[in-house]
């Protein structure tokens, strides 16, 4: 039988942007935008591809950024030339959008089309938050249209630095609101000394709401649901997951990379195209030395495009998120032994739970000074 494989495109229609985030990775913005013209040739390439490997699965086209909307026409038209040139095919078209730059030409075609495209909004929490984090943008997003139209998309959410202290309050508004949402904290951004801290009183203010909800489920970014998973052994190096042949982007000029990541308004123009052609890259990557005592290491993003960004290296871990990663493996630590300690003195865990209880406890006091 043939297995059923995704793929996607992910299609920079501008490297422009109208806000400036204080966690933004892509710090090579221009005005450049993606023509009809290249949409077409670009996506027509794709989908001849996408059909001779005949693998079954649906092609994700993801319009992306900068923000998106700043060339809605090319977006709109686009669309409208592949509903008309291929209404049979597995495709998917979607975005995802700051929702600033929304107009009521564009809140109208979205919202007749809404079952052909899919629109997820970045917004990264209480008003507060937002305008520290994007702009002051707070008071120009229509999340209602959002909610309304695709209810099902969580809001991407990102927590900086200069937000941290509202990450639990923020949750806890999207959760009282029934808002779903999908929460990560920001990567290549100079985390500080006492980020690490802060970062646990906030989980824990937030572990004590999922204690007095348990219908609600927590947020899986910050929160292990299988705590098996934070005690396996990886082995010592990771895959390059940009060479995979699921996943692909081009650039405004219709210049393909390996991902998002590795495009001209990330890392600029020279190392977009040392990185261009996928054979430049190695399959599998060495881990960073320093990687392999550390208990964070199962579950830390080992992202080649960040550690790029971040390290100009491909395998080298950007450090200054080391400590954070630290704090959640503590955190965990701390809410599996309160889920557990009446069990384990009443010698209910069977052999693997006890097995989970030693490892929890030799991990349970952080690494660093300034987690205690």
């Amino acid at each position: 039988m043939t297995s059923l494989i995704d793929r996607m495109c992910l299609l920079f229609v501008t490297h422009q942007c109208n806000l400036n985030c204080v966690y933004c990775y892509e710090k090579f913005k221009s005005p450049k935008r993606m023509t009809l013209e290249t949409a077409k040739r670009v996506l027509a390439d794709e989908l001849r591809v996408f059909e001779e490997r005949a693998t079954g699965g649906t092609l994700t086209i993801d319009f992306m950024g900068g923000e998106p909307l700043l060339n809605f026409d090319v977006i709109r038209e686009t669309c409208r030339w592949l509903w008309e040139s291929y209404p049979n095919a597995p495709y998917r078209p979607e975005m995802r959008t700051n929702g600033t730059a929304l107009t009521p030409e564009s809140m109208k075609w979205l919202e007749e089309n809404r079952s052909r495209i899919r629109v997820g909004l970045s917004l990264d929490g209480v008003a507060e938050l937002q305008d520290m984090n994007r702009s002051g943008s707070s008071s120009k997003i229509p999340v209602e249209f959002f909610l309304r139209n695709w209810p099902d998309i969580p809001l991407k959410t990102t927590i900086s630095p200069q937000s941290l202290s509202l990450l639990a309050s923020s949750a806890i508004n999207f959760h009282e609101r029934g808002i779903p949402f999908s929460l990560t904290l920001a990567q290549g951004v100079d985390w500080g000394d006492e980020a690490p801290q802060l970062l646990k009183e906030q989980l824990l203010t937030l572990a004590d709401y999922y204690t007095e909800h348990p219908e609600l489920k927590p947020e899986p970014s910050l929160f292990v649901d299988d705590f098996r998973g934070l005690s396996r052994s990886d082995p010592p190096s990771f895959p390059m997951c940009g060479t995979r042949e699921e996943i692909v982007a081009y650039n405004a000029d219709g210049e393909r990379s390996i991902c998002h990541l590795f495009t001209e308004p990330t890392i600029g123009i020279e190392l977009a195209k040392l990185y261009r052609d996928k054979t430049n890259t190695p399959t599998i990557l060495p881990e960073d030395p320093d990687c392999a005592p550390c208990p964070a290491r199962p579950i830390c993003k080992r992202c080649p495009g960040f550690n790029l960004v971040a390290t100009g290296s491909l395998h080298l871990q950007d450090k200054r998120v080391c400590r954070m990663m630290r704090t959640l493996v503590h955190v965990n630590c701390i809410i599996w032994l309160k889920k557990n300690e009446q069990r384990a003195l009443r010698g209910e865990l069977d052999e693997e739970e006890m097995q989970l209880l030693r490892w929890a406890l030799d991990h349970l006091e952080p690494t660093d000074p300034s987690l205690t």
